[in-house]
């Protein structure tokens, strides 16, 4: 968004690890400066029993439309991916919430928010993946249905 960043996933050929059998650990997420030639690596590969603390995998790259977040998805349960949140101010990244994709609203009443994927369940049994609108943090702010250009919210 600002003109300068460009965020790559590097793959490495090494594992470094896997402990759920789901997720080898092995990607490097990198933040490039196209003024200042220089790459700075943001996201190591990281491994771990809880599927929202997994980094690999890493795809769905997204920039928040004022540049301060960069989302990704990084693989965690068998039936769904993890998207977090990168915060370029400050160098932390979050778990924001499951999802399969990822894009980011640009513009309009719902700028900066998310429109993912989600895995469901019902409640009698079965399951369906229908795109919802989710707020900064994750939060389902509605069902936009199976397609995500089916109904798109104003």
């Amino acid at each position: 968004p600002d003109g300068r960043k460009i965020a790559i996933v590097q793959k490495i050929q090494t594992a470094i690890g896997d402990t759920t059998g789901l997720c080898p650990a092995r990607d490097h997420l990198l933040l490039y400066d196209i003024h200042a030639d220089t790459a700075a690596t943001i996201i190591t590969p990281h491994t771990s029993e809880k599927p929202e603390e997994l980094l690999t995998d890493l795809s769905g790259l997204a920039f928040s439309p004022d540049g301060n977040w960069l989302y990704f998805t990084s693989c965690a349960w068998v039936t769904s991916s993890a998207i977090h949140r990168y915060d370029l101010s400050s160098g932390t990244q979050k778990f924001v919430t499951s999802g399969n994709s990822l894009k980011i609203v640009e513009s309009g009443k719902y700028r900066g928010y998310i429109i993912a994927s989600k895995h469901k369940y019902y409640e009698g049994g079965g399951s369906y993946d229908h795109y919802w609108l989710l707020d900064k943090d994750g939060k389902e702010i509605m069902d936009i249905g199976e397609n995500e250009g089916a109904v798109l919210p104003e």
